[in-house]
């Protein structure tokens, strides 16, 4: 199972000697119904109003792909057997998308040398060249 760093490094500082022992176990094993009633005591105490337990799965999609996972590595992490239910996160991306079209204000690639004739740098605005220049 695929996870992060910091929660396999607290998994591995829970993780007994020796033979596996259930009483050592991060949760103890509990019915869903147990679960359900304690997340929604904690929400309540928190104060935090309509929030379900999958929603922590909407956020970590949100997340990844806030941080520059691709549309296709959150889908295999999530497991969705489709694109499409992963496409309902692509929207939440807007800063990725106008980066991502910024690319095409660059200089083309110089095909017959296979070399770019210029950068980008995304913090910079780009001006865009002139119709004439393009089109030599």
């Amino acid at each position: 199972m695929e996870m992060s760093q910091t929660a396999r490094a607290l998994l591995k500082f829970r993780e007994p000697e020796g033979e596996y022992d259930k009483a050592a176990r991060v949760f103890e094993q509990v019915k869903w119904m147990k679960l359900r009633r304690a997340w929604e005591r904690a929400c309540k105490k928190a104060e935090i109003v309509d929030f379900r337990f999958h929603d922590l799965r909407h956020q970590a999609a949100t997340d990844l792909l806030t941080r520059g996972a691709d549309l296709n590595d959150v889908r295999d992490f999530l497991r969705h057997k489709n694109m499409n239910m992963t496409l309902r996160y692509a929207h939440l991306v807007r800063a990725r998308r106008q980066r991502t079209a910024s690319l095409l204000d660059l200089p083309a690639p110089d095909l017959e040398h296979g070399t770019k004739t210029g950068t980008a740098d995304p913090a910079d605005p780009v001006t865009p060249a002139s119709p004439s220049s393009s089109l030599a």
